[in-house]
Parts: structure tokens; C-alpha cells; sequence
């Protein structure tokens, strides 16, 4: 008899990343409701701490303008450390895009804010999946 070896399903990991904590919670809330396992925080540098330590998401949403260190050092950062090259950034910011900035920073998607949940959860999910398979 043959064994079967079940597959974990892939569970979708989303970092987000905002100072303002009443968008870091709404986020939270829309994508944990939808099943994305979400790490949030509310500064650049405990982003950098979370992925240092070895939390490799699937998807960044990450705000532009932050103190001490902005969105895009964050992630100038972050994509020199192992396994983070690839990963999709989306910035979300209520900053006019700088979509030529954007693509050399091999950042996928820009969302102006305010965003709405349905925007939100679409962009994760077409964003997320591309990573999953």
C-alpha cells in the first residue's frame, strides 16, 4: 500500500509595514480575516529586526514615509539580506508615486492612500500568489 504524505497548504505571509497604527491595525485586521498570517510594524527598523531574525513574508506593504529610517532604506535593506531579493514590495504611501524610483527599487505595485479594504486584499492576493507556487 502506497503512503500519502500530505502537502502542507502554503499559508500566505504579509509583513506590513506603517507608523501609522490605525492603518497597521485595519490592514491586520482585513488580511487575518481573509487567512494571511500577518507581522506588523510600526517603524522601519523593527521591520529590518523582524526579517534579521528570520521572517521571510511573502509579500511587504510598506509605507514610504516613516521616521528614523523611510520606506525606502527599509527596503534597500532588507533586499540585501539572504532570500529577500525576490520578494514582492508594495509600497503604499499617500506620497505621489514615484513609479521610475519604484522600478528600480524592484518594487511591484504602488497603492495611494487611502486604500480601501477591496483594493487591499486584491493587491495582496495577486502579489502573494506569484510567490506560493
Amino acid at each position: 500500500m502506497a503512503t500519502i504524505t500530505a502537502v502542507p497548504l502554503h499559508r500566505h505571509t504579509v509583513l506590513i509595514v506603517d507608523d501609522d497604527v490605525d492603518l497597521l491595525g485595519a490592514f491586520s485586521i482585513a488580511l487575518t480575516m481573509s487567512g494571511v498570517n500577518v507581522h506588523a510594524a510600526s517603524s522601519g527598523l523593527d521591520a529590518l529586526d523582524l526579517v534579521v531574525a528570520g521572517l521571510r513574508p511573502c509579500l511587504i506593504l510598506l509605507d514610504i514615509r516613516m521616521p528614523h529610517l523611510d520606506g525606502w532604506a527599509v527596503w534597500e535593506q532588507m533586499r540585501l539580506l539572504p532570500g529577500m531579493s525576490e520578494t514582492p514590495v508594495i509600497l503604499v504611501s499617500g506620497e505621489p508615486p514615484d513609479y521610475a524610483r519604484a522600478a528600480r527599487a524592484g518594487v511591484c505595485a504602488y497603492l495611494r492612500k487611502p486604500v480601501t479594504q477591496e483594493l487591499l486584499l486584491e493587491a495582496v492576493a495577486r502579489h502573494c500568489a506569484a510567490t506560493a507556487a
